[in-house]
């Protein structure tokens, strides 16, 4: 290995006070100013020369690396080899540069000062960075890194050569990397002196990682360490550890082949050859650390478990079926991580540990120790916030939640959630002022099925689940753009509360009852389903003048079109559900991840009372559902997120001309949609969102959104984001207007969409986003005018402030 120096020299001291001269010649005020700032901005950027102030005699400031390959074959793949290499190099790491400007380097020396307090040191500190100083001794420990990594790769034939280039007071180096063809896997023989042992690794060999013909790896025999060891303690071999394995590898040079052997190194424990058999199980399900030394503590013993208590929260049957550790049965890694996941599900403890002990002068034995802290049985929570939309509304919400855990002490949960939000408008096309939910939910921690195979399944982690929702919905219906269409038809107390008031919007209140039962189970942590063969809703309108009703069906038969009217009509809805998602974040964040709910689902609707003006045809039907959302996460470093989204809908009517009802509307717009238009001010298709079609704007029963957002976190609680939205809804049969009607020809070009940014407030517990977005296409101008973003208006920018991420 050598080191090889290479010295160039510029000077540039004397050009620079040449440059500081120039002001002193100009007589023009105007010039000197002129003159100053572009000085400034050489000191600041041109001349190296102030490099000197805080480097020392003798240094140089390291400017980087890079790996130069030599191969003895040009057809030689070193792509895998080169990212190995190149995490050596990243240490020391040179000053960051932006446009190949070192700027707060720049900044560092502008203010250097030797003295250790004052105004030019805080700068100093506080703007800049200070170089980062060439040293040798890290050349040659690199030299070394560099082949000792290019043989773990399989190189064994390797030479690292440095070539240090120095160009005044900066420093570069180039390490050039002469490799020959890898060594390759030949044979892998295990040579196991333990017979039950060496009968157990033969029977998992063919999942090995280690396949004939691949590149000699040392990560990768680690691997199979870890692989190995897993599977024995699967096995019931609690006690092996990968320490214990050990890779014996053979070369022939001129095959350039490696032939491998597998063995025990000579002090392994016999413990840890030895399957493991479960001698007993104590739980203390009600584990306090602070509980008195002197309190007296009850034992309940059954053929499972020894159960050691002061109160017994929970019943020892539900016990037993989370508990799958049993006695006298073989040690099980699956029936542990279980009897984790289970305990956990039942959301009854705080603090779960599982501990192992050794049985003495036995190698085949363990007791297990299971320590359970509870958790408050009730607890009371509720949130204040503010909800706002620029122009349109704004009013507080409230939200409480009531726990009460272990109610029937057989870990059932059951949660009452209740949430009001008032909005007072700024305008009379608002549709929402009041909402108000109260959910009753009783969770049961097991898929209560009267399949027992399904029942006491001990591969499932699921709940059963029973939910009573009531909820209500305000809603304000403007009066001012169907005047017509009230003296047309006589309505008289309408039409004299318009004539009083023109924005007169009296309200329907939309009421609704539903009951849902179902199951939520889970084999792997990524994957979840729900279950809802039970799901039935009562739909009751309320009216504030009864004339209102009767308007809104005239209303609806009159313009042959889907309307507002027949979707307030009081109905019964039932509606089975099954819901997948998939989350591989829920396992493990990396680098590339994905998620994907997808909602499945049928529904029947059909009229409470028989109306002749009703025209049941419009009401009373069947849909398919089908709700989709699929999401792509991309994050190269800690700080960046590059997140995508995409959601298709629909709910597909049987019969065309049946109308959705309202509570299964689809809609756009909003903070969690296309942030740069508010909620139901998009389609269906191409309509326009102006006062006069305030009854047939905004839903629809086919959706499509789609976004994506680059995330850059700023500081620990600060994140910027940059996003672009894009969507719109559509009716599967548009009545008498086709503009509203889904065409599969022409959808994309109806796409409403907007771009902006936004900052996150991560609190840790809330994340609190707002979001600035300006339109940049609007579906309902004419083809070629939709594209209004080089129309820049300030009125056309719409603020949101929400909770979380909109995705």
């Amino acid at each position: 290995m050598k080191i090889k120096h290479s010295t160039y020299w510029k000077m540039r001291i004397k050009q620079t006070r040449t440059l500081l001269r120039i002001p002193s010649l100009i007589k023009y005020s105007g010039l000197r100013k002129l003159t100053f700032i572009g000085t400034a901005f050489v000191m600041v950027f041109g001349s190296s020369c102030s490099l000197s102030k805080s480097l020392k005699e003798g240094e140089t400031l390291y400017t980087g690396a890079e790996i130069v390959f030599q191969k003895e074959d040009e057809g030689l793949k070193t792509n895998e080899l080169a990212t190995e290499l190149a995490s050596v190099i990243e240490s020391p790491k040179a000053n960051g540069s932006i446009l190949g400007l070192r700027l707060k380097l720049r900044l560092y020396n502008l203010f250097y000062t030797e003295k250790e307090k004052g105004l030019t040191k805080w700068l100093q500190k506080t703007l800049g960075t200070p170089p980062v100083i060439y040293d040798e001794n890290i050349t040659k420990q690199s030299i070394e890194l560099l082949e000792n990594r290019a043989i773990n790769n399989g190189y064994f034939n390797n030479e690292v050569n440095a070539d240090v280039q120095t160009k005044g007071l900066k420093t570069k180096v180039k390490y050039f990397v002469k490799i020959e063809r890898p060594y390759l896997i030949d044979t892998v023989q295990y040579s196991i002196s333990d017979s039950m042992v060496a009968i157990k690794m033969e029977a998992i060999r063919d999942s090995t990682l280690l396949k004939m013909g691949r590149r000699y790896d040392l990560d990768l025999i680690k691997q199979e360490r870890v692989r190995i060891a897993n599977k024995m303690r699967a096995s019931g071999y609690f006690y092996f550890q990968d320490e214990y394995l050990l890779f014996r590898a053979d070369t022939t040079q001129e095959r350039r082949k490696i032939e491998m052997e597998l063995l025990l190194k000579e002090k392994t424990p016999n413990r840890s050859l030895q399957p493991q058999y479960i001698r007993q199980v104590v739980v203390y399900p009600d584990y306090n650390l602070k509980r008195k030394a002197s309190t007296r503590l009850d034992t309940l013993q059954n053929t499972e478990m020894t159960l050691i208590y002061e109160k017994l929260l929970l019943s020892p049957e539900e016990l037993q079926k989370a508990i799958l550790l049993e006695k006298n049965a073989l040690y099980s890694t699956e029936f542990h991580q279980r009897t984790l996941e289970r305990l956990s599900n039942m959301q009854t403890y705080q603090y779960i540990d599982v501990q192992f002990e050794k049985v003495k002068n036995q190698d085949s034995l363990v007791d297990v120790t299971v320590y359970l802290t509870p958790r408050k049985k009730r607890t009371i929570e509720g949130a204040l916030g503010m909800s706002y939309t620029r122009g349109v509304s704004f009013g507080p919400e409230v939200s409480f939640n009531y726990t009460n855990r272990n109610l029937f002490k057989g870990a059932e949960v059951l949660k009452v959630n209740g949430t009001t939000t008032f909005n007072f408008p700024l305008t009379n096309q608002v549709l929402t002022t009041q909402e108000q939910s109260l959910e009753i939910q009783l969770l049961k921690p097991r898929v209560w099925f009267p399949i027992r195979q399904i029942l006491e399944s001990k591969r499932l982690i699921g709940n059963t689940f029973a939910k009573l929702t009531f909820s209500r919905q305000q809603l304000q219906l403007p009066m001012e753009s169907v005047r017509d269409l009230l003296e047309t038809g006589g309505f008289s107390q309408l039409l004299a509360g318009l004539n009083n008031d023109e924005a007169y919007a009296p309200t329907a209140d939309l009421n609704a009852i539903e009951f849902s039962f179902g199951y939520q189970w889970r084999r792997q942590a990524k994957f979840r389903h729900q279950l809802s063969p039970l799901e039935i809703v009562f739909q009751i309108p309320t009216y504030s003048i009864s004339e209102l009703r009767s308007f809104l069906i005239v209303l609806s038969n009159t313009s042959q079109d889907r309307s507002l009217g027949l979707n307030l009509e009081k109905m019964v809805i039932y509606k089975p559900n099954y819901v997948f998602l998939y989350d591989s974040r829920l396992k493990k964040i990396r680098e590339h991840n994905y998620y994907y709910r997808g909602k499945y689902g049928y529904s029947t609707n059909r009229l409470l009372n028989n109306v002749a003006l009703v025209d049941k045809n419009k009401i009373e039907g069947q849909f398919l559902h089908f709700e989709n959302d699929i999401r792509y996460f991309y994050k190269p470093n800690a700080k960046t997120t590059f997140a995508f989204r995409v959601s298709p809908s629909i709910a597909y009517p049987l019969k065309n001309e049946v109308i959705l009802p309202f509570f299964d509307l689809f809609v756009v717009g909003g903070p969690n949609s296309v942030r740069a238009f508010q909620p139901r001010r998009v389609g269906p298709g191409t309509r326009e969102p102006i006062n006069e079609n305030f009854f047939f704007i905004g839903t629809g029963d086919i959706r499509l959104e789609t976004s994506f957002e680059i995330r850059q976190k700023l500081t620990s609680l600060v994140e910027l984001a940059l996003f672009v939205d894009a969507g719109n809804t559509w009716l599967y049969d548009g009545g008498a207007d086709a503009s509203a009607k889904f065409d599969v020809n022409t959808f994309y070009k109806e796409l409403a969409s907007g771009a902006g940014f936004g900052l996150r407030f991560d609190f840790s517990v809330l994340l609190i986003r707002t979001d600035l977005a300006y339109p940049l296409t609007k579906p309902w101008l004419p083809e070629g005018e939709r594209f209004v973003a080089d129309k820049f208006s300030f009125g056309e920018l719409n603020f949101n402030l929400a909770f979380g991420y909109p995705f």
